[in-house]
């Protein structure tokens, strides 16, 4: 699986199609590459009234069939999702995009490529961008006081304003900070990196770097939710 930010990488020639065309070369069709293609746009700016109901963020959901606006994945990623011979899986929100042998098994969650003992790929971000990692989260039974940090029930008059079909919107909450699991997974040694252009590239086998997530949550998931525990408080 790869994440990545065309703009890290400072100036490529024939940006976006260049780095997928890479991409393809060394996997080749033995192989199979998977991106995310999460049906949500770029993050759209807060007014002060959003800010006062208690929103933290709102990003615009967008169509299955919509190939055309630009998404909060980037420009590889969507460019990537409109390559001949890609299947995409048609989930409401968290839809992939995969190209090669294992396509149409590896495109329907995360939780095929840890079974399959794939690597995920950080071109230019790093594992705070790792929607893999949230599979440690069903792992464990997080204590009732983080999970109710978690929910947010969105507010009649809020939802009037941000209808259900046409955007996702969330408040400050309780958000596992994987930085702390690149951290540890890179004292371990489970992480490989090296520069291209200007971009830092991170690969690591996607299983043992989840199951370390779900180590450090089981172990104290207060911590890596950045709250205080209940000796603490």
């Amino acid at each position: 699986a790869v994440h990545s930010s065309l703009s890290a990488f400072g100036h490529v020639v024939g940006g976006a199609e260049a780095v997928v065309a890479a991409l393809r070369e060394v996997v080749t069709g033995e192989g199979t590459i998977v991106m995310p293609a999460y049906l949500l746009g770029p993050p759209a700016p807060l007014t002060e009234e959003d800010r006062a109901r208690g929103l933290a963020w709102k990003v615009p959901r967008l169509d299955f069939d919509d190939l055309t606006t630009r998404s909060g994945m980037g420009a590889i990623a969507d460019l990537f999702r409109r390559h001949p011979g890609v299947v995409r899986w048609r989930h409401p929100v968290h839809s992939l995009a995969a190209w090669g042998r294992q396509a149409e098994e590896l495109c329907v969650g995360f939780e095929p490529l840890v079974r399959a003992n794939g690597s995920i790929l950080l071109l230019g971000v790093q594992m705070d961008r790792c929607s893999a990692l949230h599979l440690a989260e069903d792992r464990v039974h997080l204590p009732e006081e983080i999970r109710r940090v978690q929910a947010w029930p969105v507010p009649d008059e809020v939802r009037a304003c941000y209808p259900a079909d046409q955007w996702l919107i969330g408040c400050e909450g309780a958000w596992p900070d994987f930085l702390l699991v690149q951290r540890e997974a890179e004292q371990r040694g489970l992480v490989r990196q090296a520069r291209i252009g200007e971009a830092e590239a991170r690969l690591f086998p996607a299983a043992p770097v989840v199951d370390l997530c779900t180590e450090l949550l089981a172990r104290d998931p207060w911590t890596v939710y950045g709250l205080p525990g209940p000796t603490d408080q």
